[in-house]
C-alpha cells in the first residue's frame, strides 16, 4: 500500500511505499528495489536489493553511529544515490 502522498515529508518520494515492514522503491534507474532498516541500542543495520540488477547490499554495524557509513558505502559500491535518506532520518 503506498504511503500517504499528502504528507509533506513523503511528497518528494512518489515511488516510495512500505508494506509488511519492507520499504519498496517502485521505480529507480536500476529498476524496482526493496529495503529494510533496523535500529537498536548499539546496532544500526540497512539492506537494499535492486531486483533487476540482482544486486543487494547488507550493512550490519555494532555502533550507534553505524548509519553514517550507509550512504557513502552504497554510493561507492553500488552507485546507489536513490535511497530516500532524508525520509529515513539518516545523516
Amino acid at each position: 500500500m503506498p504511503l500517504d502522498k499528502e504528507e509533506p515529508a513523503l511528497a518528494a518520494y512518489p515511488n516510495l511505499a512500505y508494506g509488511m515492514g519492507w520499504g519498496l522503491l517502485t521505480e529507480t534507474k536500476f529498476g524496482p528495489a526493496f529495503f529494510k532498516e533496523g535500529h537498536g541500542d548499539g546496532a544500526q543495520n540497512f539492506m537494499i536489493c535492486f531486483t533487476r540488477q540482482k544486486a543487494c547490499m547488507i550493512l550490519l554495524t555494532n555502533s550507534d553511529n553505524g548509519e553514517r557509513a550507509f550512504r557513502p558505502l552504497l554510493k561507492k559500491i553500488l552507485g546507489n544515490t536513490l535511497t530516500p535518506w532524508a525520509w529515513h532520518g539518516y545523516p
